[in-house]
């Protein structure tokens, strides 16, 4: 059997709901759209198992590609954005310099969010647990989110902690991007990719 490949895909737009925590924010119809769209990506035609994040905007994504394709979504705990409870919604300024201070100093926790290091080595280690079944399962995919995504590409790429990883940004529509890698360690992942 040949080497299955590892598609890792973030989330699409969501609705932020500022007095619910962000792991509770579901995704926005446009964001459900383009999750339903990318389902007929030639790019998913061997995928045998989705893994998502246990959040609901994961969750949400998953299930749309999971629905065409005839799988179930098996959740994954570790699969989390990093952990930023500590402080909830932040105004967009605030984020953006707390995001900002989690990358360029990755052993220290930004008003007690869980450092970039130690997001890394989680997502690190969860994934390369599901890799190993890329070999016996053919293709897989995980649904997770942008964040814990440039500390995993960071990672595969042989490369200290950088906000220069993180999937493109700008226009109307957020998140939903998408890289491969092979499942076998040390191969370097493909471009992001919008869906």
């Amino acid at each position: 059997m040949s080497d299955g490949q590892v598609i890792f895909l973030t989330h699409a737009d969501v609705v932020i709901e500022p007095s619910k925590p962000p792991a509770e924010w579901p995704l926005s119809q446009n964001g459900r759209s383009r999750h339903q769209a990318f389902a007929r990506n030639p790019v998913l035609r061997n995928v045998s198992a989705v893994f998502s994040s246990e959040e609901l905007k994961a969750r949400q994504g998953a299930k749309c590609v999971a629905d065409v394709r005839g799988h179930a979504v098996s959740t994954v705990c570790e699969l989390g954005e990093c952990d930023r409870s500590s402080t909830g919604y932040l105004p967009k300024a605030e984020f953006h310099a707390a995001m900002l201070a989690f990358f360029e100093n990755p052993d220290v926790s930004c008003d007690g969010w869980e450092t970039a290091n130690s997001a890394m080595g989680r997502i690190v280690r969860v994934v390369q647990k599901l890799q190993r079944l890329a070999t016996a399962l053919g293709d897989i995919l995980i649904v997770a989110h942008g964040t814990v995504g440039a500390l995993l590409r960071c990672n595969l790429l042989g490369i200290e902690v950088s906000q220069e990883q993180m999937q493109p940004s700008g226009g109307r529509e957020t998140g939903g991007h998408y890289f491969c890698f092979g499942s076998r360690m040390g191969q370097p992942p493909s471009d992001w990719v919008r869906i």
